[in-house]
């Protein structure tokens, strides 16, 4: 079952707005691709991490972007701890195991239940995996999570 994160809060300044039918067709894109992957699991793994044990596995991060809305799998060593709102000296691993099954638990933790397109029009996202630390971001298309 995918770990809770609140929604990120900090201010990005002006941030391109989301909207909510871009968002449900970047995640019907996504779950098209992965959907056949099931419960197996398999290794994500940070930018510039080498090697996997795996036979399934993945770069991150991967996005899946629809008009105004990106859906992403990162892995949160890669994000500043700015980006995540945790402590900065707070560190995350280079690779987690993780099941699609999960990852679809929480792209739809963040559809439904996490980006209130009034309140946090920017982004949302959800942490996954055995070390928590894949993380599923949906985030406006351009917004300067979308850079990064």
């Amino acid at each position: 079952m995918p770990t809770g994160q609140s929604a990120c809060r900090r201010n990005l300044g002006q941030t391109p707005q989301l909207n909510f039918t871009d968002c449900a067709i970047a995640v019907r894109i996504w779950s098209l691709q992965v959907a056949p992957l099931g419960k197996k699991p398999f290794e994500s793994l940070a930018k510039d991490t080498k090697g996997t044990t795996f036979e399934t596995w993945q770069y991150t991060p991967v996005n899946y972007t629809h008009k105004s809305c990106t859906l992403a799998i990162v892995m949160e060593h890669d994000l500043s701890p700015l980006d995540l709102d945790v402590p900065p000296k707070m560190r995350f691993p280079t690779t987690d195991i993780a099941t699609y099954f999960h990852l679809k638990l929480a792209v739809k933790a963040v559809f439904t239940e996490r980006i209130d397109l009034r309140a946090r029009p920017e982004r949302g996202w959800w942490s996954i995996g055995r070390k928590a630390s894949v993380g599923l971001f949906m985030w406006a298309a351009g917004s300067q999570m979308d850079k990064k």
